[in-house]
């Protein structure tokens, strides 16, 4: 796996495909199970948090916004409830944005993440929404 602080640069490089890959490899983070064991409660939060800011409103891609929302609904299904919660109240913030442009990415990253959640997050979900 890439270093991390690296990918964190990517994340905020002018080049839009620098930004997606970036994404991607911190993706990979929650997808491969050693990798994800590896990491702490903190250093997952953290990891979160920076794929979360390629769906603000800053974000000027919209295939950036669109991979971001591929990522969170394949790494939801490896996420704890408290992770899961984490993505929903992010991304309900930006529903509510009276001018957010692409308010259909984050519809869908909602429901993308709803099909793959566990049952358990059922109760958490409906409180976030």
């Amino acid at each position: 796996m890439e270093d991390l602080n690296k990918i964190y640069k990517d994340l905020s490089h002018f080049d839009p495909h620098m930004r997606q890959n970036a994404v991607i490899q911190l993706g990979k983070y929650f997808e491969d199970e050693s990798s994800r064991k590896k990491l702490t409660d903190e250093e997952k939060s953290n990891i979160l948090t920076k794929i979360l800011s390629r769906l603000e409103p800053s974000e000027t891609s919209i295939e950036v916004k669109a991979r971001t929302v591929r990522i969170l609904s394949q790494i939801a299904k490896f996420s704890k409830e408290n992770e899961i919660e984490q993505i929903f109240k992010k991304v309900i913030t930006y529903i509510v944005i009276d001018d957010a442009v692409g308010k259909d990415i984050y519809v869908t990253c909602i429901k993308t993440i709803l099909g793959t959640a566990p049952a358990s997050c059922c109760k958490m979900i409906g409180k976030a929404i």
